[in-house]
């Protein structure tokens, strides 16, 4: 049993040195713990203790039921740990880019609304191009992802036939000469 708590350990602890656990150890007020001992659990020859294990847990962000797991499963969950980290972390940062589109279309708006002071006539509906876009900040605030991805792919779609509206909007204004 220890050497496949051991195993475990090592799994686990991944990249990680032994000597950084075990400093965390220390830390924890497990003031004997130095790297021979992270060793020596790892080897399965020092059982470790519940104490121990807690802490360790701590130290190695994982459950302390995970050291009594087959290594195989431990390093699978650890991966997918590491994979839903990656999507949150992904996630905010599209979030993060969604607030920056929302400033720029606040600039975009104001550039129309200036051409249009100017005289400068752009056959672009913004009220419906301003819409998709709360729904996806609506989304957003909702904090799921699928709500935003939903939002998105709809955005998306709205977006290609409001490019195709304002480019031939634009095209008009050329032909008319007022560019």
């Amino acid at each position: 049993m220890n050497e496949r708590i051991g195993r475990v350990v090592a799994a686990v602890r991944g990249e990680r040195s032994q000597q950084s656990v075990a400093d965390a150890m220390k830390e924890l007020g497990h003031d004997k713990w130095s790297q021979s001992t992270v060793w020596a659990v790892e080897k399965g020859t020092r059982p470790l203790r519940l104490a121990e294990a807690t802490n360790l847990a701590i130290v190695l962000r994982c459950l302390v039921a995970d050291f009594l797991r087959v290594p195989d499963e431990v390093s699978a969950r650890r991966e997918v740990r590491g994979t839903i980290n990656r999507i949150e972390s992904e996630y905010r940062t599209a979030v993060a880019a969604l607030v920056e589109v929302i400033g720029w279309q606040e600039v975009l708006s104001d550039d129309l609304a200036y051409l249009h002071e100017k005289g400068y006539e752009i056959d672009v509906d913004t009220p419906r191009s301003f819409g998709a876009l709360a729904s996806l900040v609506a989304a957003a605030q909702e904090n799921t992802p699928e709500n935003a991805l939903e939002a998105a792919r709809v955005k998306h779609q709205v977006n290609r036939d409001e490019l195709a509206e304002f480019t031939a909007g634009l095209r008009k204004g050329d032909d008319d000469g007022n560019s």
